[in-house]
This record gives C-alpha cells, sequence and structure tokens, in this order.
C-alpha cells in the first residue's frame, strides 16, 4: 500500500481518466422460458416397455416450478417370436358370463290395526299388545276419545316407561324401544307422524300399547294405527 506522500503525487502525463461505461440497456419483460429442464431429484422409475431417454428424465418446466405430466409411449411390436423381423399377432379368448339378476320388487301398502279398550276412569291406563309385523313405519295415530298413546317396540321398555309423565322427556339415548308418544286432545283426535316413526320387534310382530284416558269422565277408547310393513 503506498504511503500518504506517494499517494499525493500528481498523474503523471500519460495518464487520461476515462468514463464509467454506461451500464446494458433493460431487456423488455416477457414470458419466462418454459423449456423443460432435467430434474436432477427425479425417483420415479421408467416402465420397462420404454426406453429411457433425456426426454423421459425431464419432469419439469423452469427447473422445479411447473410439473409435467406425460404418458409414456410404449414401443411397437417389431420381432416375432421366432425372430424373423415379422410382426407377432396375439390373440386373447376372452370367456364371458351372463350373470341372471333376480329383480324382486316389494310393494308398500298401508294397514290398519286398531283396539278398543274396557271402560277406563278419568286418567287411568290400559296396557296392552296389538299385532303388526316385525318392522314398520307408524303413519297415523287416532283415537275415539281424547288420549295418550303411546307404542313400545319392546315389552320391559314399556314396564319402566308407564310412569313417566307426558310433560317429561324421556332419557335421550338410553331410552330404547319408544316408537310414539302422542297426546291428543283436541278433536278429531288424530295425528298424522311426518316423518314415519321407525318400528322394529325382531323375532316378534307384537308391538306394545299403553293408552292413558284424557278425559274428565269415564269412557273407552278405540285406537287405530295406521302404519306401513316394511318386512312380510
Amino acid at each position: 500500500m503506498p504511503s500518504i506522500s506517494e499517494a499525493q503525487k500528481p498523474a503523471p502525463e500519460n495518464y487520461a481518466p476515462i468514463d464509467k461505461p454506461a451500464p446494458p440497456p433493460m431487456q423488455s419483460g416477457g414470458q419466462p422460458s418454459l423449456t423443460p429442464g432435467q430434474n436432477p431429484n427425479m425417483r420415479c422409475p421408467v416402465p420397462q416397455i420404454s426406453q429411457f431417454t433425456a426426454d423421459a428424465n425431464t419432469q419439469f418446466y423452469r427447473g422445479s416450478i411447473i410439473p409435467q405430466f406425460r404418458n409414456f409411449t410404449p414401443p411397437s411390436l417389431t420381432a416375432g417370436n421366432s425372430g424373423s423381423g415379422g410382426i407377432t399377432n396375439q390373440t386373447i379368448n376372452e370367456e364371458t358370463t351372463t350373470n341372471v339378476v333376480n329383480t324382486i320388487t316389494t310393494q308398500l301398502t298401508f294397514k290398519s290395526a286398531s283396539l278398543t279398550t274396557a271402560t277406563l276412569a278419568s286418567g287411568a291406563v290400559f296396557q296392552t299388545g296389538v299385532t303388526l309385523v316385525e318392522a314398520y313405519n307408524v303413519v297415523a295415530i287416532s283415537t275415539s276419545a281424547a288420549a295418550r298413546v303411546r307404542i313400545y317396540s319392546l315389552a320391559h321398555t314399556q314396564a319402566i316407561d308407564a310412569a313417566r309423565a307426558i310433560t317429561t322427556a324421556p332419557p335421550a339415548e338410553v331410552t330404547q324401544g319408544l316408537v310414539a308418544d302422542i297426546n291428543l286432545v283436541t278433536a278429531p283426535f288424530v295425528w298424522t307422524m311426518s316423518p314415519p316413526a321407525l318400528g322394529c320387534s325382531i323375532g316378534s310382530t307384537l308391538a306394545y300399547v299403553t293408552i292413558t284416558n284424557n278425559n274428565l269422565s269415564a269412557t273407552s277408547i278405540t285406537l287405530a294405527v295406521s302404519y306401513i310393513p316394511l318386512v312380510s
């Protein structure tokens, strides 16, 4: 490194300052090159029926930014099994089996079951059973007078639910077999189930019914249950 005195000496006579070169002109912006480039991290095997080429190793445009999706074209058959240079035609015999599908159509029809109680005092409870099917949808319930109607698919559920008041909901997710609990207090004492109430008693066609007289006087009550059988 020169000393301060040497650095302060005047420039030589043959020294001429030059201007700083101008920067190269900026190129106008355009679309980036989409020429595919090789992917050095490719680990995808090439199918055996294809010949590996430089083009097969190219998976991405612009380095590893835009992936390419391509199908490998298998080579054509150029030689037969005997090596004579001809094309071997292979015939594949396809065996077909005719599947016979039997279509069974079940016709759903409305059915009705009814019963009549003995004379019940006001507030009295009557328990009985009525024959339906093993699985059914209750679509309507009607009575001849004001009454509370409960339908069960299990006998023990009917027994343990007998003392529950109409203002008390059954315990959630623990009361099984309760199909419907309807309180009919206004004439004509008909309730349409929408959506229908599903009942199921596997191994039995008996539904269990509890009827409470809601009238101020003693009376007998006729109950009619309209349902759609789901099994024959």
